[in-house]
């Protein structure tokens, strides 16, 4: 397995763990934090959505503009889609050869950063149902 393959892979398996951590979700809870200045979810897949255009931008050499990404009106769904899309393309960008350089950013601005999303996920989770399964984010 090349080093890009196993960042491909890495990217895959957060990026299911993040899914997981939202199936099911009601609806009611996606504003929901678990202390104040907390992300909600919603809060983190727009979050999420903005260091993927950022990984994007450092893989082909630009400087993102940090703060001006903001969802307007999307359904869940239509996030959930754009979250999908942005980070895809991310993704293709950063696993696309073994420069080792993008292969660094694509695990600091996606594979490292959406882990520690996936635990503020799971203890929100937990928060609002103890008896969520916090392991079903491995299934």
């Amino acid at each position: 397995m090349t080093a890009s393959e196993l960042l491909a892979w890495q990217i895959d398996d957060v990026g299911n763990q993040i899914l997981k951590t939202l199936e099911n979700l009601p609806a009611e809870h996606r504003d929901a934090r678990v202390v104040p200045g907390a992300m909600s979810p919603n809060d983190v897949i727009e979050h999420l959505c903005e260091c993927y255009e950022a990984a994007a931008a450092v893989a082909e050499g630009r400087k993102h503009p940090w703060g001006r990404f903001a969802f307007s009106g999307e359904t869940w769904e239509e996030r959930l889609a754009r979250w999908r899309e942005l980070r895809s393309r991310a993704k293709a960008l950063v696993t696309g050869g073994d420069d080792p350089k993008r292969l660094t950013e694509g695990y600091e601005y996606i594979v490292g950063h959406d882990a520690y999303h996936v635990g503020q996920l799971c203890q929100l989770r937990l928060h609002l149902d103890p008896k969520w399964d916090s392991m079903s984010i491995y299934g």
